[in-house]
């Protein structure tokens, strides 16, 4: 690979340790707002199946939970990565030094997500589970449904 990098007139330099922070300013500034934001809309998809499951006993059999389709989760990427502002994004930049100018900016405020009442739902309507793997995560293959939309 260095053969063919140097054949292109590219150059590898080592990061420094404990130097990473400087190429990776989406870290140390949007990523928890933005997952954050992800996390919020995730939630309420959730509420908004367990109020149903719960109004519906008569129909359990029928109304199965189902993670969001990829539909949905390109709808909440979007959403979510606009709400961020620019002060946020433009922070991570200057934070490492990037930014060549002198402004200041301010961080979003963090969202505050009621984990609890989820909890309680997810417990009464017997859907909690001990442990929980990479196949029941939101971004598995086993998880894409677009029959929904």
């Amino acid at each position: 690979m260095t053969k063919y990098a140097a054949s292109l007139n590219v150059l590898f330099l080592k990061v420094p340790p404990k130097y990473t922070y400087v190429c990776q300013p989406a870290d140390i500034t949007w990523n928890k707002p933005f997952k954050d934001l992800l996390r919020a809309l995730w939630i309420k998809q959730l509420t908004v199946q367990l109020t149903a499951y719960k109004i519906d006993e008569k129909k359990r059999a029928k109304n199965e939970k189902v993670g969001p389709s990829r539909i949905y989760m390109t709808q909440w990427i979007t959403s979510s990565w606009f709400s961020l502002s620019a002060p946020t994004i433009t922070s991570g930049f200057s934070r490492v030094g990037l930014l060549m100018d002198t402004r200041v900016v301010t961080a979003d405020e963090a969202i505050e997500v009621d984990t609890e009442n989820i909890i309680q739902l997810l417990e009464r309507s017997n859907q909690t589970e001990e442990e929980v793997d990479s196949d029941g995560d939101i971004g598995s293959e086993a998880s894409y449904s677009d029959s929904e939309d």
